[in-house]
C-alpha cells in the first residue's frame, strides 16, 4: 500500500513538473510573439539584413549673381579588410603603395593586422584615384593554394563629402561653416541647414548566412536626395571690396574692429557686411588662425554709443511731431538751458561743441555742422511737449533696443539688442545726452538701419540677407520678400532730413571728405568717446559715417563704424568719411549707377 501511494506521488510530481515545463514553454512563446517581438525580429533581422547609405551632397550657397560661396566635393577614405586577404593579394601593394603616395612599408604593416576588418590606409583620397585603385581589384584570387571564382576586393573605400569655401575670409561671418563633425556651427550654414543638407539615400540588402549578398532579393532602394542652393542677396564683388578697406583700416589704424555694411535702398537687400577681425572659413579648426574674437559678426555683437549719426533720429522725430522746422533756432552759446514744466523748469548742463554756432542756430545748421547743444535742446524741446516717453518710442520706432530679424536668417546666437534706457531709469542729464549719441548703446547694423529709414521715405525695412532657395534643377522653391516694420515717419519729412543731411557732406558740413560729385551724397558723422576705467577718454573714440546717395532718389545705404582707431583722434568725418566714399564708389561701378542729372543746389 505505501509503494502505491509512493509511486502516486512520484507519478503526481512528474506530471506536475510536465505541466509546468509546457506552461513555460508556453509562457515564453507567448512572450517571444506577443509581447516582445519586435527585439528578436531586429536581431534576426540584424544578421541577414544591412542598409547601404548614399549620401546626399550638402547644398550650395552662392551671391545675388551666382557665384560660389561654399559647395561639397567628394573625397574618399581608402582602407583593406586584413582578414579577408588571401594568396597573392600582397603583389598589388606596391601599386597601391604608388597611387596613395604611402610608404610601401606603411602599407605592409597595415596588411598585417589579419584581426581587424579595416585599417584606413589614406584618408581624403580623390575620386579619381580611388577609380584607379578600384581597377586593380576586380581579379582571380587564389586561397589556400585553389583559385576562387568570386570577385574579391579586400582594398576599398568610404565616401564622404568634404565643405569647402572657394572665397576663403569672404563674408565669412555671414556664411558660417560645417564643423569637423558635420555639424553646421554658425551663420547661413546653421540658419539654413534645413534647406542645405538634403536627404541620404540608401538600399536594404539582403545576405545568406555566410555574409554573402544575395543581389535578387534587394528591397527598397531609396535615391539620395541633394540639398538645394541658398542664393544670398551679397554681391560678392562689393564684399570683397568692403572687406578689403577693413583690412586697410586694420592697418593703417589699429582699431578694435570695423564694420562696413552696404545695402539697397527701398527692398533692403544687404550687398555686403564686412567685418574685422575675421578668419578663413577653411581653417575654422585651428585657433591661432581661427580665434572665436574673429569669428564674431560685429556687426550685430558688439556695441559703442552711436554719437552725432544718432542726431538724425532727434532731427526726425522733431519734426514729425512739428516741434520744430528747418529754420527753427536755438541759441548754442550757452552752458545750460531750461528743461522741464510749470514749477519743476530747471537748468540742465549742455554738452559741449568744438566750434560755437553762435545765439541763433537754425536747425539746419545744427544737422550740417553737427552741433551738441543745438541737438540737445531739439530733445529736450520734444520731451518737454510730448514727454519723455515718446521721445523713447521713436527711438525704439528706427530700430533701436531690439533685435534684427536678419538673425533669424543667420542664426547668429550673439546679437545684441542693445541698450535704451527707459525714461524711468534716466537721470537728470539723460535727455541732454541721449539727443546727441550718448547715454544709449547700438550695433552697427541698427545704426545703418535708422539711416535707412530716411533713405527709404520714412519706412523701416528689414534687413534682407537670404534671396532665394533653389533646387538641384535651378527651379525656385523660396524667395524671400523685403518685409516693412512699418511708416516711421512721413516720407515728406524723410525727404526733409535727406536734405538736410545733403548739405552735411558739402563745403561747410562736417562729412565733405565723403562726397562723390554728380551724386548727392547725404549723411552723418558720428564721433563718440569710448569709455576707459569707467570715465570718457579723451584719445579712445568710434569713428562712424552712415549715409546713402542719390540724396533725393537714393540707391545705396552705406555705414562705416571704426572702434578706437590708433594714432589719430577718431573723427568720424576724418576716418570713417572716406571709406564711405571709396566704397561708394565702388558700388557705383558694380551696379553701373548713373549720376543726377539736376545736382541738389546749396542749402541756404
Amino acid at each position: 500500500m505505501r509503494s502505491l501511494l509512493a509511486s502516486n506521488r512520484r507519478f503526481a510530481l512528474v506530471v506536475v513538473g510536465i505541466a509546468a515545463c509546457v506552461v513555460a514553454v508556453v509562457v515564453r512563446l507567448a512572450w517571444l510573439q506577443i509581447v516582445a517581438p519586435e527585439k528578436y525580429v531586429r536581431d534576426a533581422r540584424a544578421k541577414t539584413h544591412s542598409r547601404e547609405v548614399y549620401s546626399a551632397h550638402r547644398g550650395t550657397i552662392t551671391d545675388f549673381r551666382g557665384e560660389v560661396l561654399a559647395y561639397n566635393f567628394e573625397r574618399w577614405d581608402i582602407g583593406v579588410d586584413p582578414a579577408e586577404l588571401a594568396d597573392g593579394d600582397e603583389a598589388l601593394i606596391p601599386k597601391i603603395a604608388e597611387l596613395l603616395e604611402v610608404p610601401e612599408a606603411e602599407i605592409r604593416e597595415k596588411y598585417a593586422r589579419k584581426d581587424r576588418h579595416w585599417v584606413v590606409l589614406k584618408r581624403d583620397v580623390t575620386p579619381e584615384v580611388r577609380r584607379a585603385l578600384m581597377e586593380l581589384q576586380p581579379r582571380r584570387v587564389v586561397k589556400d593554394g585553389q583559385p576562387i571564382s568570386r570577385v574579391f576586393k579586400p582594398v576599398y573605400g568610404q565616401a564622404k563629402f568634404v565643405r569647402h569655401y572657394p572665397k576663403g575670409e569672404l563674408a565669412a561671418q555671414l556664411i558660417g561653416f560645417v564643423n569637423k563633425e558635420g555639424v553646421p556651427a554658425m551663420g547661413i550654414e546653421a540658419a539654413m541647414d534645413g534647406f542645405l543638407r538634403g536627404s541620404d539615400g540608401w538600399t536594404e540588402i539582403m545576405h545568406d548566412r555566410r555574409g554573402r549578398e544575395l543581389v535578387y532579393r534587394r528591397s527598397r532602394e531609396v535615391p539620395a536626395r541633394n540639398g538645394n542652393t541658398v542664393e544670398l542677396t551679397i554681391d560678392a564683388r562689393i564684399q570683397g571690396f568692403a572687406e578689403a578697406e577693413c583690412r586697410r583700416l586694420a592697418e593703417k589704424y589699429s582699431p578694435n574692429f570695423s564694420c562696413i555694411i552696404v545695402s539697397e535702398a527701398g527692398t533692403g537687400r544687404l550687398l555686403a557686411l564686412a567685418n574685422w577681425p575675421t578668419f578663413n572659413l577653411n581653417e575654422f579648426y585651428d585657433p591661432a588662425k581661427a580665434p572665436p574674437e574673429s569669428q564674431r559678426n560685429r556687426a550685430v555683437t558688439d556695441i559703442y554709443d552711436p554719437g552725432s549719426v544718432f542726431k538724425t533720429v532727434t532731427v526726425a522725430m522733431a519734426l514729425q511731431e512739428k516741434v520744430v522746422t528747418p529754420g527753427t533756432r536755438f541759441d548754442c552759446t550757452k552752458p545750460t538751458a531750461i528743461y522741464g514744466r510749470s514749477r519743476k523748469m530747471k537748468p540742465l548742463r549742455l554738452p559741449s561743441d568744438t566750434h560755437d554756432l553762435g545765439p541763433a542756430a537754425s536747425v539746419r545748421d545744427i544737422v550740417r555742422e553737427s552741433s551738441n547743444r543745438g541737438s540737445a535742446q531739439i530733445g529736450m524741446r520734444f520731451a518737454e511737449r510730448l514727454g519723455e516717453r515718446a521721445f523713447y518710442d521713436y527711438v525704439l520706432k528706427f530700430g533701436f533696443g531690439s533685435r534684427t530679424n536678419l538673425i533669424s536668417v543667420i542664426g547668429e546666437k550673439g546679437e545684441s539688442p542693445g541698450k535704451v534706457p527707459a525714461p524711468e531709469q534716466w537721470d537728470s542729464l539723460t535727455i541732454t545726452r541721449m539727443p546727441i549719441g550718448h547715454s544709449i548703446s547700438v550695433t552697427p547694423l541698427q545704426t545703418h538701419d535708422a539711416m535707412s529709414v530716411i533713405a527709404n521715405r520714412g519706412k523701416f525695412l528689414e534687413p534682407l540677407l537670404v534671396g532665394r532657395v533653389l533646387d538641384e534643377s535651378g527651379a525656385q522653391l523660396v524667395e524671400y520678400a523685403p518685409h516693412s516694420r512699418g511708416q516711421v515717419i512721413s516720407p515728406e519729412v524723410a525727404g526733409t532730413v535727406a536734405e538736410m543731411l545733403r548739405a552735411v557732406c558739402m563745403p561747410g558740413g562736417t562729412a565733405r571728405q565723403a562726397d562723390i560729385p554728380g551724386y548727392e551724397v547725404a549723411g552723418k558723422t558720428g564721433t563718440s568717446q569710448k569709455y576707459v576705467n569707467g570715465r570718457p577718454s579723451a584719445r579712445n573714440h568710434v569713428a562712424s559715417f552712415s549715409g546713402f546717395f542719390p540724396a533725393r532718389n537714393p540707391k545705396v545705404i552705406i555705414t562705416v563704424v571704426v572702434d578706437d582707431p590708433k594714432g589719430v583722434v577718431g573723427y568720424g568725418g576724418t576716418v570713417a568719411a572716406p571709406v564711405f566714399r571709396e566704397v561708394a564708389q565702388e558700388v557705383i561701378r558694380q551696379l553701373e549707377i548713373k549720376p543726377v542729372e539736376e545736382p541738389l543746389p546749396p542749402a541756404r
